[in-house]
């Protein structure tokens, strides 16, 4: 295959009014376009990790982070994967890998996609969409941040 190119850019925060939250949630988004495969699937990572640090980051206020808390103190964040034109087995592991990590640091970090994109096919010709939830739709998945990922899927289907 020749040369890939992938973009992650910040496209939120997706506002979602989740039932157990005093208020409004706003939910970083990252949106990715292209192709995620073995040339820039390490890209992937970066971004989402630079992402996740980003939010971490005090308030400068002298405030906490500028991550919402909500139910466990889980942090969220959705990345939206419905331009993502090709997925390759070693993008699949790079998503998998970000959500991981992120749960690993206390995060609650969802993926979207839509009902014709190539992540959710590739998923379903796999069988991992048990892994791997996926949202229809940025909206969707924001509003599943803070739950377990079987709270969501129950709450979702």
């Amino acid at each position: 295959m020749g040369s890939s190119s992938l973009s992650v850019t910040a496209s939120g925060p997706a506002v979602v009014e989740p039932d157990e939250a005093p208020g409004p949630l706003s939910v970083p988004v990252l949106a990715v376009r292209g192709e995620l495969d073995s040339a820039n699937c390490q890209q992937l990572v970066s971004a989402v990790e630079a992402a996740l640090e980003r939010a971490s980051e005090p308030t400068g206020d002298g405030g906490a982070s500028a991550v919402p808390e909500h139910g466990a103190g889980a942090a969220r964040m959705v990345l939206d994967l419905d331009e993502v034109a090709f997925c390759d087995s070693r993008g699949l592991s790079a998503l998998v890998g970000v959500v991981t990590a992120a749960a690993h640091r206390g995060w609650s970090l969802r993926l979207s996609a839509g009902s014709d994109s190539a992540v959710r096919r590739l998923l379903a010709r796999v069988a991992m969409t048990e892994v791997l939830a996926l949202h229809r739709g940025v909206q969707d998945a924001a509003a599943t941040c803070g739950r377990s990922p079987l709270e969501a899927e129950i709450h979702d289907h």
